[in-house]
């Protein structure tokens, strides 16, 4: 027990804002941490769909945002669509539980609108957990 964690009882990984930067063997690796954790842990983890399955605004927000953390020294390495992700989940014996939309988030008034406040379609936040053993 490191730092007041401890492994041994069920908690609550956040993982957002993370996958993106990740090679998909460090997003592995992390997984299969997470896997060895208490059954009834909950994983929350956000991950940026593939070109073709973002809208046109989140693909236009992406590719300046890409090439903006890329100059920075921060490239975006890593894109799964839902089926991957579930993939990866099940090949660490985590069991996805729910996948969440951008669209499914906010109200859907705010999907009509036309300023730039407007919301896209880039990511995916899952829900998973470690099952009983």
């Amino acid at each position: 027990m490191r730092a007041g964690f401890d492994p041994g009882r069920p908690a609550l990984v956040s993982w957002l804002g993370v996958t993106m930067y990740l090679t998909s063997e460090a997003i592995r690796q992390t997984l299969a941490v997470i896997s060895g954790f208490a059954p009834g842990t909950k994983l929350i983890v956000e991950h940026l769909l593939p070109a073709g399955l973002r809208d046109e605004t989140g693909q236009s927000y992406a590719e300046l945002v890409m090439a903006a953390a890329a100059e920075q020294g921060e490239p975006w390495q890593t894109f799964l669509s839902i089926e991957q992700m579930d993939a990866l989940l099940l090949e660490h014996r985590l069991q996805p539980v729910e996948y969440v939309r951008q669209r499914e988030t906010i109200d859907p008034a705010g999907w009509e609108r036309t300023d730039a406040l407007r919301p896209f379609e880039l990511s995916i936040l899952a829900r998973a957990s470690v099952p009983a053993r």
